[in-house]
Order: structure tokens, then sequence, then C-alpha cells
């Protein structure tokens, strides 16, 4: 945490939730909840994260630009307020933002601009980097994992891995096309997985690598009112308790959970609705695994955001609550969820009409 003390970011958290609080609190009352860019056009892609040197949030997320051109920015607290700057700007952008930050807090950003890019920023200074000039893939998930960053990412050919070698990317085929959502994380054993979406059937994925091989597993496999297929927006964490990979995935209606229990996948519901998407996965330190989604009152949109907890109670049982009711307002694509180091659940989502960039973060 650098110079920083224990106490000192916790009383800083605490002055974060006492201005948001003012801002506003949702129907529930045990959420504070702030539009953190209020430019129209902005937050329609969003990922959230933690400064481990701070303690405090920030947000890379999707903004206009000049030229019909796309931003990605990056929203920082300070302690008082969010300051907010460029990461990169420039034409072919597609989404898949993910933001991560090293061990000593510096922040980095992928996105899909003409091919997956990778903004890194040591002390005030940014440097873009390109993965892959393959283009075709909307989606990425970063991760700073054995002293690096890696990227999972897919294209118009195949799913890939990318990994920061010196001040290069290494990249590698895990699996081939008809990949969507890929979710990054590293298992207890220091290896990369990552969880899926495969089209042809519609189906969840799971890969982990072991040496120099992946080995692919189809988690579920079917359809939903023969619209919707498993995996759609896949989040993979791995649960601090067991070790094992757990994966949160949409199929329509329904919030799923799956979770490796040594020897097979069991599958829960982790949320239903009139239609559940726009899913995030994160497990708080005390090992419960928390789901933040949206969810459409009827046929218009989504228009609340949720987050089911999964409490124990003989290992299916989950409780849902309310973030907020942004009614006539949408959720948009889609969720990012991240705990606090106070250990206050926090997420950002975008809203519509305008699309703005909101953070909603629980009261103590």
């Amino acid at each position: 945490m650098g110079k920083r003390t224990v106490r000192q970011t916790i009383r800083g958290l605490a002055a974060v939730v006492a201005v948001w609080a003012s801002a506003r609190v949702s129907e529930a009352q045990t959420w504070a909840i702030q539009t953190v860019d209020s430019q129209s056009g902005t937050g329609f892609f969003s990922s959230l994260a933690f400064s481990p040197a701070s303690g405090f949030p920030a947000i890379a997320y999707s903004a206009p630009a000049s030229g019909n051109q796309t931003a990605v920015r990056l929203a920082e607290w300070n302690g008082s307020a969010w300051t907010i700057q460029s990461v990169v700007t420039g034409k072919g952008f597609n989404g898949g933002i993910s933001l991560s930050y090293d061990s000593s807090g510096n922040p980095a950003v992928s996105c899909t601009m003409g091919g997956l890019k990778v903004a890194l920023r040591t002390g005030s200074t940014w440097s873009v980097q390109t993965v892959d000039s393959q283009s075709g893939g909307t989606v990425s998930s970063l991760v700073y994992a054995n002293g690096s960053f890696w990227v999972a990412y897919y294209t118009s050919s195949a799913l890939k891995l990318g990994h920061l070698v010196g001040s290069s990317w290494a990249t590698e085929v895990v699996d081939g096309s008809g990949m969507l959502y890929p979710s990054l994380a590293f298992a207890p054993d220091g290896n990369p997985s990552i969880a899926y979406r495969y089209t042809t059937p519609n189906s969840l994925r799971f890969a982990h690598k072991i040496g120099s091989s992946w080995t692919v597993q189809t988690v579920e496999t079917g359809i939903s009112g023969g619209i919707v297929g498993y995996g759609v927006f896949a989040s993979l964490a791995y649960d601090p308790l067991t070790g094992y990979p757990t994966v949160a995935h949409a199929n329509g209606p329904d919030i799923r959970f799956a979770r490796w229990d040594g020897s097979q996948w069991v599958v829960e519901m982790a949320a239903s609705g009139y239609s559940c998407t726009y899913e995030s996965l994160a497990y708080d330190s005390a090992g419960i695994a928390a789901v933040s989604y949206a969810v459409a009152l009827d046929g218009s949109g989504t228009k609340e955001v949720h987050l089911a907890r999964r409490t124990g109670c003989g290992g299916s049982c989950w409780v849902d609550e309310l973030v907020e009711n942004t009614a006539p307002r949408l959720a948009q694509w889609r969720t990012s969820l991240a705990f606090a180091p106070t250990g206050l659940s926090s997420v950002s989502y975008g809203v519509t009409n305008p699309q703005n960039l909101k953070f909603a973060q629980e009261l103590p």
C-alpha cells in the first residue's frame, strides 16, 4: 500500500462514502450512487478496479470524441473528487474495456480499437501498445499476475491470450473461432484460466493452461427459448476458500453460477427475472461470492441494477438486493463489480438517455 497506512486508507474511503451518500442514495437506502462523468455518450463500456497504492476506486470507460472517434477515459477518485483523463482515442472502437493495476499501483487498460490495444501508465505518462492487429473482437479481459500483465481476447479467427514480456507482447491461441465473452483469472497454481462462450453449439467453456498446453472443458450447453445461449457475459473468479474456479454467466432470463467441486461442475441459479444480464463476479474478503447484474422489468430493457450474494445455506442460497432502479433510463452493457479495501461492494455501470457513467458503493 506504499506510504499510506491502512488507517489512512480506511479514513479516506469513509470520507468517500460520505461524499457519495450526499450525492444520492438508492431506494433501499443502502447504496450511495454518483454520476462520475455526465457528458452524454459516456460509460457504455466500463471496468472498475481499486488502486493497490491508494485504495481508491478507478473506472476505465468509453466516451465520445471528435471526428467520429471514441475515447477511452480513466476516472480516478482522489479522496474528494473524480479526476478524469483520456487514455487513448481513435477510430474502429469495438468495446472490450478492461482495467487492471500492477503491484506498484500503475494502471493499464485494454480495449479493442482497430485490433487489441493496451495502454500502460508509468508515473503520469501513458504508452499505448498494439497486442494484436487482427480485428473482430469486442471483449478483452486484463489481469496483472506473476509480475506481468496478461490479456484474454478474441479475434475473428481465435480465442487468444496475450502476455507482456519486457516491452512486447507474446500471444498464443487458446481455442478456435466462434468464441465470445472471455474472462481471465489465475488459479492458485499460478496458471491462467479463461471462461468464455462458444457459439456452435451454445455453451459455456472453461480453459486452463498446464505447462505449455490448454485443457478445455464444456461447463454447460443449451439455449433459452431458442434465442440466447449459455456463456453470455461469462465472468470467472477463483473461490478463495476452496481454490476452485467459479463462473457466472447469463442464458437469457437467468444468471447461472457454475462452480467446480473437485470432480465436476455444479450449477446454481444466482438470479432470475424477465431478463438478467451484464453480470460481473467477485469475492469479498470473507470468501463470499457476489454477482452484480442488470435486469429488465418488462420488454422495454434493463432498468434495475442488482447485487446477488451467495450466503451459503447448504451451498445454494443467494440473497438479492436492489442497487438502483434506473427507470425510465436503461442500465447499460455491462456492470463491473469490485470490493474496496474496506470490504464494501462497489459497482460501475452506464445508464442511457443521456448515456452517463455511474458508480455505486454500499453504505457501511
